[in-house]
């Protein structure tokens, strides 16, 4: 089993996106402006910017999480949230769990589906 926390908007609905294009002027404006401290991770992937938060600069209790909008203590839009993958990492089998089909299933907004961010995270890294 993996576990991915992501920034997400619209209560945990959706992937977080700006109109913001320049990666420089994203990760001023969205990341360090609002003290989320990290690295860029390159990926190959057109229109997707994946950071990498510092767990140790940054201070992830001053944000909502999924808990947070689970037990209806934030009703705010913006949350940390995790997502699980649950089988193999190797693209094209079949998991015993039938845990990609459900992830085809499950949708985040414009970005895609769990099982997109998935294909994202475990194809679309550059090698560094």
């Amino acid at each position: 089993m993996w576990t991915v926390w992501v920034f997400t908007s619209k209560g945990g609905k959706e992937i977080w996106q700006t109109e913001k294009r320049k990666v420089d002027t994203i990760v001023q404006e969205e990341f360090l402006n609002n003290n989320l401290y990290g690295s860029v991770i390159p990926t190959i992937q057109k229109d997707v910017l994946l950071y990498k938060i510092d767990t140790e600069a940054t201070n992830i209790s001053e944000f909502y999480t999924w808990k947070d909008m689970l037990q209806g203590t934030s009703c705010h839009e913006e949350i940390w949230r995790p997502f699980f993958w649950v089988g193999t990492s190797r693209y094209g089998e079949t998991d015993e769990w039938g845990w990609e089909d459900e992830a085809k299933e499950i949708r985040l907004g414009p970005f895609g589906t769990v099982d997109t961010l998935w294909k994202v995270l475990r194809d679309g890294v550059k090698d560094i």
